[in-house]
């Protein structure tokens, strides 16, 4: 078996380069790499709480208000008060739903840039790989 030493380290590169490579294609369109995945979170769930996003997207909630704050300020997300739980439930606006579609366009170019070359079991091959680096990164 190979060293393992260096693998994290290539996948923390990895995952910059993305980033940036992401931030490139979608910065002329007025939104970022987390935006886009909180946007994308909206729009699989409908609406949500903003400790349910939290969750959902693994980051910290003052960095999610941060975000939230911004796609507020540009028009893309909107917060309403749920009276019942005394929390805050954040939504798409109708014009994130109507640019989601360039902002998604954008990403599946670049994503076929990332996966030139790789075939379907490639691909599946990937999906196990990140499936059990996961669960192993769980804490018990």
């Amino acid at each position: 078996m190979q060293n393992m030493d260096y693998i994290i380290p290539k996948i923390s590169r990895y995952i910059r380069i993305v980033t940036e490579g992401t931030n490139k294609r979608l910065s002329p369109l007025g939104i970022y790499n987390g935006q886009w995945a909180l946007i994308i979170a909206l729009k699989e769930v409908g609406s949500a709480t903003q400790s349910e996003l939290v969750q959902y997207l693994s980051i910290e909630a003052p960095t999610l208000t941060r975000m939230l704050n911004r796609l507020e300020e540009l028009g893309f997300v909107y917060r309403t008060a749920d009276l019942e739980r005394r929390v805050k439930v954040v939504s798409l606006t109708e014009e994130a739903k109507a640019k989601f579609h360039l902002w998604d366009n954008e990403i599946v170019e670049y994503r076929k840039q990332l996966f030139k070359g790789f075939s379907n079991s490639d691909i599946v091959q990937l999906h196990q790989i990140f499936d059990k680096l996961i669960k192993n990164s769980q804490v018990e």
